[in-house]
């Protein structure tokens, strides 16, 4: 309750105590690490994180807050590994939540992409192109996962229609950008338009090329 009201220091006291009682609870370890990392206190962080994991290893929270913890740290390549086994166990498990997904999407595409994307793709080494391939279809698969679990998600909407046009699939982007347009519900969307005219201007240079 406290989490949810914004009190995290008091959350934060809270779970210690409750950790106190029950030291091998990985649940409590896993919303510490989360508390820890969203006051930026990365290395408790990581700690409390990979203690849960260590107790639970497909885990999707304790995975996904360690994997946003290391790309806070600047550790995109371990980023990007614990996000792929976050996403992969909750697969399995019919368990995680969108934001876990399109976190796994985002930095997929990002290294796909090999461009500088919110503060982390300057730790990546460049792709191969088989490994690129690899890497945008599984930002694809990330993207529709989320998508899946919340069809409202519009970030994830739009980072699938940018996957798709990586993959030079202009016409199922170009879908992509027009399904995000009514759900911005009074959000800026000249980038939406701008991304989908693109699309759709691509999509019929490569008709004409056929």
């Amino acid at each position: 309750r406290l989490n949810a009201a914004g009190r995290i220091g008091e959350a934060t006291d809270e779970y210690e105590r409750a950790l106190a009682l029950r030291p091998h609870s990985a649940a409590l370890l896993a919303e510490l690490g989360q508390l820890q990392r969203r006051q930026g206190n990365l290395p408790q962080a990581s700690e409390y994180l990979g203690r849960a994991l260590e107790l639970a290893p497909d885990d999707p929270l304790a995975g996904h807050q360690l994997g946003l913890t290391l790309e806070a740290a600047g550790n995109a390549e371990d980023a990007l590994a614990v996000l792929r086994h976050a996403a992969e166990a909750a697969t399995r498990t019919q368990k995680g939540t969108a934001a876990l997904f399109h976190d796994y999407g985002r930095l997929s595409l990002a290294r796909a992409e090999e461009a500088e994307h919110r503060g982390f793709a300057h730790a990546l080494k460049p792709a191969l192109p088989a490994e690129r391939r690899g890497l945008l279809s599984a930002s694809v698969k990330a993207f529709r996962a989320a998508l899946a679990r919340d069809p409202e998600h519009v970030e994830a909407r739009l980072l699938l229609g940018r996957a798709y046009e990586a993959e030079g699939n202009h016409s199922a982007a170009l879908e992509t950008y027009e399904r995000a347009l009514p759900m911005s519900k009074g959000q800026p969307t000249s980038g939406v338009v701008g991304d989908a005219r693109a699309t759709s201007v691509a999509r019929d240079l490569n008709r004409g090329l056929a």
